[in-house]
């Protein structure tokens, strides 16, 4: 595994992923209201997003170049 991935990439990728993926009424709570238990649900869904694309080799998107994901 390469060390130089750059980590904040995956996170604010995988940050406006799922963001997009709630209901209007979740983004606009989550944006009220940046500490509360949406925002912290949403963290957690992206950390693990995110880590998990580093695990899997993937890049910055979440496409496995390689082996031709998404196509």
């Amino acid at each position: 595994m390469i060390a130089n991935k750059n980590m904040a990439k995956y996170y604010e990728n995988a940050r406006t992923k799922l963001l997009f993926q709630k209901p209007k009424a979740i983004q606009d709570e989550i944006a009220k209201n940046p500490f509360g238990r949406q925002a912290c649900d949403l963290t957690h869904e992206v950390v693990k997003l995110a880590e998990s694309w580093d695990y899997d080799g993937l890049d910055e998107n979440g496409c496995d170049w390689e082996n031709n994901y998404p196509f």
